[in-house]
């Protein structure tokens, strides 16, 4: 389940103090795209325009929705 904005996902919530930088991961075709869900102390959900080639792993900056 996707988490509610503002918050990391239940499996994360004790831990969240730990961690600085979170990542979600979103199909979207045959790529996945990057969200940031927190950064430093501030949980956000933004959208970074990066497509990640599940096949390759290489990155795709630039990507319009």
């Amino acid at each position: 389940p996707k988490p509610e904005p503002g918050h990391l996902p239940a499996d994360a919530q004790s831990f969240g103090d730990f961690v600085d930088l979170a990542f979600s991961l979103d199909p979207h075709d045959n790529r996945v795209r990057l969200h940031v869900i927190k950064d430093q102390d501030e949980v956000v959900n933004k959208d970074l325009n990066i497509l990640l080639n599940p096949k390759t792993l290489l990155l795709k900056s630039g990507v319009k929705r």
